[in-house]
């Protein structure tokens, strides 16, 4: 771990996409994350804690459709300013946290090596007249 860095907090992709875009939430859990995203801005010193992405970031975001790709890939880029968690395979398994230049890269390199369903399912696009 590099020697500024104190503290490590890794957040599922569902809490980075809501600190991240919190404009789509709703009551309760849209003023949660305003508040957690208030705390982490004024009270966190991002220069000695990160909040890392590790690959089920990655796949979580390729399972949410290619048409948000990029837009989900800055954004992730954005809150872990690149750190990535990884386990050091096959030395010792141990935790490993690596500053990533280029998100895109990593994540075409994840998807191009990993195995995925067989089945690719349309993006779905709801039906607001009907909402």
């Amino acid at each position: 771990m590099p020697p500024s860095i104190t503290d490590v907090v890794y957040f599922d992709w569902n809490v980075i996409s809501y600190l991240t875009k919190p404009e789509g939430l709703n009551g309760d859990l849209r003023d949660s994350c305003e508040a957690v995203a208030t705390l982490i801005e004024k009270f966190i010193d991002r220069d000695k804690c990160i909040f890392p992405f590790s690959y089920a970031h990655f796949r979580d975001i390729q399972q949410g459709g290619p048409n948000y790709v990029t837009v989900d890939l800055c954004r992730l880029g954005d809150f872990t300013r690149n750190w990535m968690v990884y386990e050091n395979i096959p030395h010792d398994f141990s935790l490993k946290l690596s500053q990533r230049p280029e998100l895109t890269f990593d994540y075409d390199y994840y998807v191009s090596n990993t195995i995925s369903s067989p089945v690719r399912f349309p993006d779905y696009v709801p039906n607001l007249v009907r909402v």
